[in-house]
């Protein structure tokens, strides 16, 4: 199955930011109707407090996703945070329009993901969403206390305006 091909056939959804809610209209009804509508009800729960909302993405969202995820949840930064998947074929939870439209910032492992957020994200007709690219190497197991000090050295570079350093370029 194509990314989105199950939103694209059945449903149509819309995103009404000064409403800060998503909605959806359906076209036609399918078995994934009623998940769908509890996971955008999700999405637009009033409960998650105003923190930014980060959807941190790598391939199989298993170590460098989840290890974003945790340190940008954490001090200084605060976020309100899930992590995905790009690769359906082994993602636990995968990358889909409900999270992409619940993120106020998106932050990948790599230039792959980077790509393929903004394909998705444009699909949808969302261009003005930031995205970030880490440019993380996959060499770390899950929060490795090398991957951390990465993550938060190249996090920091964004916030600060600078791009990060690509691994190849770098001895880390």
């Amino acid at each position: 199955m194509k990314p989105f091909e199950h939103i694209e056939n059945k449903k149509r959804f819309k995103h009404f930011k000064s409403w800060g809610i998503l909605t959806m209209t359906t076209i036609d009804i399918s078995e994934n109707y009623w998940q769908t509508k509890e996971r955008i009800g999700n999405a637009s729960n009033k409960y998650q407090g105003k923190y930014k909302r980060v959807l941190a993405v790598c391939s199989g969202g298993l170590l460098r996703s989840p290890t974003i995820a945790h340190t940008l949840a954490a001090e200084p930064y605060n976020y309100n945070t899930r992590s995905v998947g790009i690769d359906e074929t082994y993602a636990l939870n995968i990358l889909d329009q409900v999270l992409l439209e619940w993120a106020d910032e998106i932050v990948c492992a790599d230039s792959e993901h980077e790509i393929e957020v903004r394909l998705r994200l444009t699909d949808i007709g969302i261009t003005l969403k930031p995205v970030v690219n880490l440019k993380l190497p996959d060499v770390y197991p899950y929060r490795d206390r090398k991957l951390v000090h990465l993550i938060k050295k190249r996090y920091d570079q964004y916030l600060a305006g600078q791009q990060p350093v690509n691994y190849e370029d770098e001895n880390e």
